[in-house]
């Protein structure tokens, strides 16, 4: 009778650990854990897809907290909703023109002979439009400072050095 209840017990332990291992190998291929996870076994190392809705709703997750945080006055919170929906549409225009150029790749990448020098000469001209777009939003950035008193200031200079302090330990 002990033989076979270790033999259970062995063949329940291996069963579930079975099902663990299969659990983390869909979870993982399935980015069941989330954008920032690992690509998974069976996405071939495709990091997802950056600057799709969760992303938007993220950053304007923070840009809300902040605004919250920093308790504007009816005044501010007008010109932050105008510098919000600025922002908001520089999110949504970069979505468009990144699937655009996707989409432009893919077609050259897809043709029957893909002409190596073009594709190279769009990675480059997005890679141009970067700072610009950059600039833009710190241009924002800039607008929202500009409308807050004193202490508010001093305020979001005390939470980006809580943020600093968090990024080096």
């Amino acid at each position: 009778m002990s033989r076979k209840k270790k033999y259970i017990g062995i063949g329940t332990a291996v069963l579930a650990l079975g099902i663990l291992a299969t659990m983390g190998f869909t979870m993982a291929g399935s980015g069941f854990a989330g954008p920032w996870a690992h690509a998974g076994l069976f996405r071939h190392g495709c990091p997802g897809k950056f600057g799709g809705h969760f992303m938007k709703a993220m950053i304007l997750s923070h840009v809300d907290d902040m605004a919250e945080t920093l308790a504007l006055t009816e005044d501010q919170n007008g010109k932050f909703e105008e510098i919000r929906d600025q922002l908001e549409n520089n999110i949504d225009l970069g979505r468009e023109k990144r699937r655009a150029f996707f989409d432009t790749m893919k077609a050259e990448i897809n043709s029957p002979e893909p002409d190596m020098t073009a594709l190279v000469g769009m990675a480059k001209g997005k890679i141009n439009e970067i700072p610009n777009h950059v600039s833009a939003n710190l241009d924002l950035f800039l607008d929202f400072c500009n409308i807050l008193d004193e202490n508010q200031k001093a305020q979001l200079v005390d939470m980006f050095r809580d943020r600093f302090e968090k990024c080096e330990s």
